[in-house]
């Protein structure tokens, strides 16, 4: 499997979005030990962890109702990842009240530089709630996934779904919200 996944893309940035990759799993004992992706004269090699040492992760027994969700574009992505860049965040809050939801990156209940910006949601609830993630996993799913378009759903305790669509495939990522001590 792959076990660091933003070393993984940033390898992938060395080809353009337009070129069409050759890869081949290099086994070894029955083990994906690495990817070989070439183009033309460029080769990159991303080795794999074995997938005993790649940390299980608990199935979702019943997917939560959620209360809010948000329409990824990539307007929306990129001015994510600016922000987050420019605010130097590790963690970032949606807080929702009312019909409102504002986005606050380096979120913290400490005075720290933060920047905010309001999201366009379609309104699931009508419970006022705030909600941590970590930005990191965000800007590597956004990362990703930059050539589609998809939907983020937030639920105030339960963490999040985000969808992501292109022609060629449907991704569905579940992340966990984080604690941020008051």
């Amino acid at each position: 499997g792959i076990y660091k996944l933003p070393t993984f893309v940033k390898l992938l940035s060395a080809f353009n979005d337009t070129d069409e990759l050759n890869i081949n799993a290099i086994s070894n004992a029955g083990t994906v030990s690495s990817l070989n992706m070439v183009v033309g004269n460029v080769t990159v090699n991303a080795t794999t962890a074995d997938p005993a040492i790649i940390p299980i992760v608990n199935m979702l027994k019943t997917e939560p109702s959620y209360d809010f969700e948000i329409e990824l574009d990539s307007a929306f992505m990129d001015s994510f990842k600016k922000y987050k860049l420019a605010a130097e965040a590790e963690v970032f809050a949606f807080s929702k009240k009312g019909i409102d939801v504002e986005i606050i990156l380096n979120y913290s209940a400490n005075n720290v530089n933060q920047i905010k910006f309001n999201a366009k949601v379609n309104d699931l609830t009508s419970a006022d709630f705030l909600i941590c993630f970590n930005a990191n996993t965000f800007t590597e799913i956004f990362n990703a996934n930059k050539t589609c378009t998809g939907k983020l759903s937030v639920g105030g305790t339960k963490g999040c779904k985000i969808e992501m669509t292109d022609e060629n495939f449907n991704s569905v990522y579940y992340v966990k919200n984080v604690n941020v001590q008051s």
